[in-house]
């Protein structure tokens, strides 16, 4: 049970920080349609910073937000499956225990 609150705590705060990353590629792509388009954008691709033209950045925007969506998906599925075998367990500790025992988070 306690492994399970544990994963479930890893990736409740995991989500958090994906959020907060979706949050400022939103920003970012909100401020990058201001921009001319044939103006070059400094884009960050590993720990370099390169100059692309304003529709490639965008594009690559769009695929991180994609993929930063497609992985806060999957977390939250996740929490689900773990949610629900949590409820699993306390159903049979509770029954075997009685009040005996106290599992809520």
């Amino acid at each position: 049970m306690q492994v399970l609150n544990n994963e479930l705590e890893s990736l409740e705060d995991e989500i958090k920080r994906q959020k907060g990353e979706k949050e400022y590629l939103d920003d970012v792509t909100m401020e990058m349609e201001l921009v001319d388009e044939e103006d070059k954008v400094q884009y960050k691709i590993g720990d370099t910073f390169v100059f692309l033209p304003q529709p490639e950045v965008m594009e690559r925007l769009e695929q991180d937000t994609g993929k930063i969506n497609n992985e806060i998906d999957s977390m939250e599925e996740h929490i689900t499956k773990i949610i629900s075998r949590m409820d699993e367990l306390k159903k049979e500790l509770y029954a075997k225990f009685g009040n005996a025992i106290n599992l809520e988070r």
